[in-house]
């Protein structure tokens, strides 16, 4: 994989957004976004992500040698994925519990065409790009 540069990679990032019609001003982005978009920016720049003809992105993961993983835009469908399951009593019978990373990886499983147990066995360097995507899909 050919490295590609800062700006380059933030002009493919720009593509993404403007063909998902996703709406990032960095200017008013707090510190954990800002992050989330330099681990994008990275990862386009090291060639593990790209954004293909349709504007969709394309994560190569770098561990386990898997196949690229596209994420498609998210439908009704990917958004009805975080209220399955959603909650479930803890072992005291209190207050449901809020499953958080479960949620988010039904949503990219739905988003990618893909099974819950890719992201759930899939290796932290790997994971935290992908969960980046997603968010970005999520926060619109």
């Amino acid at each position: 994989m050919a490295d590609v540069s800062e700006e380059i990679a933030r002009q493919e990032l720009h593509r993404f957004f403007e063909a998902m019609d996703i709406d990032v001003e960095e200017s008013e982005l707090d510190e954990d976004d800002n992050q989330q978009l330099g681990l994008l920016v990275r990862s386009i720049c090291s060639g593990n992500l790209s954004i293909d003809e349709d504007g969709q992105p394309v994560y190569r993961p770098k561990t386990g040698g898997g196949e690229p993983i596209t994420f498609y835009e998210p439908t009704g469908a990917s958004y009805m994925a975080m209220d399955k399951r959603a909650t479930r009593r803890s072992d005291r019978g209190a207050e449901p519990q809020d499953q958080t990373v479960a949620k988010m990886f039904r949503v990219m499983a739905d988003m990618t065409k893909t099974n819950v147990s890719l992201f759930a066995n899939m290796k932290n360097r790997d994971l935290k790009v992908c969960m980046a995507i997603a968010s970005i899909f999520l926060a619109q």
